[in-house]
């Protein structure tokens, strides 16, 4: 990608002169005539660097300088400042990063010119160092992937920002693996190059990770911004985060191929865009289209209140009561996670059996680790509860109170025939009431005459009956306590 520049001067010599400087370096050039203009485009564009020939009118030089170091997101531009004369050098002198005073040397001016370019300044640290860091407004992920394939680097590259992590793994220049949360592939890098602002650390070390793509980095590079460019397109067309089945959505389906069979499966359980993007492993601008298409033959709809009442577990009522026992607890509700499920039971298929509704990008999931996230399930528009795995109880004590900060509170289930559970229960359930965890045995058969939390069937209608036993749980546990208190 070019590096754009922008010139400033109300005298029409100079911009003649830039442009004769710049006649055979490649970039792109921006003209405004004064400091009020330049403001304005430096705030909604991005340059690399802003080439000015004080003194400015509407906006002095130094003003304009001052705000462009002092806002995060103009800080990383570079400032080249071109003086008349020497008086005005003495008259208008500004703390830049580079100055020339007329008559120009082209040579020299565009050897400074070339420093101040962020290209030229990371390449500098990757020499220097095994490790750079940089701001994604300052140099794009695809501009900074281009200059390690350019000079052959290995290692790996961590990208941060939009409130979204990831790594792109790199050996002698070329993409060979990315990761984002669950995500990988392709999905993960048209993401991650799709992050217009953040930072990103590249760390020169080895790699031990199988290759996963089939086209030349360029290539990819290349369809990463045709992606985010299309998906942005598309999103603009949806008009909605969120999306729900019409009533009569079975009878409009036709036959249909097993992604969209999967999209319209996933829709049966939540209304997020962002939950259906992620679960299904194809680009997002195919997911888009389509949701496009559905919507445009009806089956898929905006959600109304009707259409969204018919999808949740707990009533409006319910969800404010545990809204409101949170914001007692906490200082704030971020309306994401409410509560963390860990589940125990003893054998992987009855794990199975519980998380089959769960949101996950694919059916399949290894319970063999110490603590495995298994995926999320939305009880109400503002509420989830997040599932987790736990092999040892023990294992779960370093993230106790990590947890805490995050969620509200935190439900151990588990399967009341376990031996282990029974000893958990016996031992050290203490422990756990003391850590913030409420206890609640699963049966995996109907308990007559107690009302205990049962799952002798794997259904939806199941599976959201005990989920509601849950929040109810919770709900008068609180009101007691308070009571109590």
């Amino acid at each position: 990608m070019l590096p754009k520049i922008l010139t400033i001067s109300d005298n029409k010599e100079n911009l003649v002169l830039i442009e004769s400087l710049l006649e055979d370096f490649p970039c792109i050039i921006d003209v405004t005539t004064n400091g009020i203009q330049a403001l304005q485009k430096i705030l909604s564009r991005r340059y690399s660097v802003i080439i000015a020939f004080p003194p400015l009118s509407l906006l002095d030089i130094s003003r304009l300088v001052e705000i462009i170091r002092t806002n995060p997101n103009t800080s990383s531009i570079s400032v080249f400042i071109i003086y008349q004369s020497q008086k005005d050098f003495d008259k208008y002198a500004v703390n830049s990063d580079e100055y020339a005073i007329k008559p120009i040397d082209k040579k020299g001016f565009l050897d400074k010119l070339n420093t101040l370019l962020p290209e030229s300044r990371i390449k500098r640290l990757l020499d220097k160092s095994r490790t750079a860091s940089f701001s994604l407004k300052e140099l794009p992920a695809v501009d900074f992937l281009q200059l390690l394939y350019q000079n052959r680097r290995t290692g790996i590259v961590e990208i941060d920002g939009e409130g979204k992590k990831g790594k792109i793994y790199m050996e002698e220049g070329n993409i060979i693996a990315a990761r984002m949360g669950s995500l990988k592939g392709e999905k993960a890098l048209n993401r991650l190059i799709g992050i217009d602002s953040g930072t990103a650390i590249f760390n020169s070390s080895n790699i031990d990770i199988k290759g996963e793509f089939a086209y030349p980095t360029p290539h990819l590079i290349l369809m990463a911004i045709q992606e985010k460019d299309e998906t942005a397109e598309l999103l603009k067309k949806l008009s909605s985060n969120e999306f729900s089945l019409s009533r009569n959505f079975q009878d409009k389906i036709q036959k249909e191929d097993h992604v969209v069979e999967k999209i319209i499966n996933i829709l049966e359980y939540t209304t997020y865009l962002d939950v259906i993007m992620d679960s299904v492993n194809i680009p997002d601008s195919k997911v888009l289209k389509i949701l496009l298409s559905l919507t445009n033959s009806g089956i898929v709809v905006p959600p109304n209140e009707e259409i969204k009442q018919n999808n949740l577990i707990i009533s409006p009522t319910e969800e404010r009561d545990i809204i409101e026992i949170i914001s007692r607890k906490k200082d704030y509700f971020s309306g994401d996670y409410s509560d963390i499920i860990l589940l125990y039971p003893e054998y992987d298929e009855q794990l199975k059996k519980i998380v089959k509704f769960l949101y996950r990008d694919n059916g399949n999931f290894d319970s063999s680790e110490s603590f495995s996230y298994l995926g999320f399930y939305n009880v109400s528009k503002n509420l989830r509860f997040a599932f987790y795995s736990i092999e040892d109880i023990d294992t779960l004590a370093p993230f106790l109170r990590s947890l805490s900060k995050v969620v509200f509170s935190m439900f151990f289930i588990f399967d009341e025939f376990s031996q282990e559970s029974l000893y958990i229960m016996e031992q050290k359930g203490e422990r756990l009431i003391k850590d913030g965890i409420d206890i609640l045995p699963l049966y995996f058969e109907k308990v007559r005459g107690k009302d205990y939390l049962s799952y002798p069937k794997d259904t939806k209608d199941n599976f959201n009956r005990v989920m509601k036993s849950v929040i109810k749980y919770k709900i008068t546990k609180e009101k007691e306590d308070e009571k109590n208190d």
